[in-house]
Order: C-alpha cells, then structure tokens, then sequence
C-alpha cells in the first residue's frame, strides 16, 4: 500500500483569527473544567469562520483547537513575561524588545521559565 499523502495544513489570516478569537471568548462560558473549549464549540467556530476562508483547506475542528491552545499560550507567556519581568507587551509592538540588553533580558527569562 502506498503511503497516505500528508494532509493540507490549515492556512490561517488576520480575517479569520480576529472573528475566531471573538467567538470563543463570546462562548468562553463553554469552557470545560479542564480550562478547554467543548468540541462542539470548536466545531461551532468551524462554521462560524468558514465563510471567511481565504487560503488553504477548510478550518476543521482539530485545527480550530491548535489554532486557539497556541495563541492562548502566546497571551499566557507574554502576560507571565509582563507579571514577572517588568516587560511590557502589546498586539501592536510585541515584546517591543530593543537592543542587545533588552534581548538578553527577554531571552533570560524565557529559559528560565521554559516557556519559548
């Protein structure tokens, strides 16, 4: 038997991202005791962004909950690197990380707490 062709992987756009994080923080009442969405809110957010699909194959389920657990860890990491460093972070200008002192200082602290 030949092998399987690997699966298209998920081709994500601004135009879908900010429409799926406002649906699930809209349905964050959802979320199970294990601090993750249902998967019938996952699937729920499929159809909701499907209409915006700009590239790639159709948002399924399994990609929708990558998708939202990455940029989860994103905000959890900048907002513990925030708490802890003394960094400040925003959607605009990231880390906003200048020069070799401050990348020293990031980078630091990210080994330190393993996060990146």
């Amino acid at each position: 038997m030949p092998p399987k062709a690997p699966t298209p992987k998920a081709q994500w756009c601004d135009e879908e991202v900010k429409p799926l994080v406002k649906f699930l923080y809209d349905h964050r009442a959802e979320v199970g005791d294990n601090g993750n969405f249902k998967s019938s809110t996952y699937h729920a957010a499929t159809k909701h962004i499907a209409p915006l699909l700009k590239d790639g194959p159709p948002k399924t389920s399994a990609a929708v909950k990558n998708k939202w657990t990455g940029y989860m860890s994103h905000i959890t990491i900048f907002d513990l690197s925030s708490m802890q460093s003394g960094a400040h972070w925003d959607n605009e200008r990231g880390a906003n990380v200048h020069g070799k002192d401050s990348e020293q200082v990031f980078e630091d602290f990210t080994k330190v707490r393993n996060i990146l």
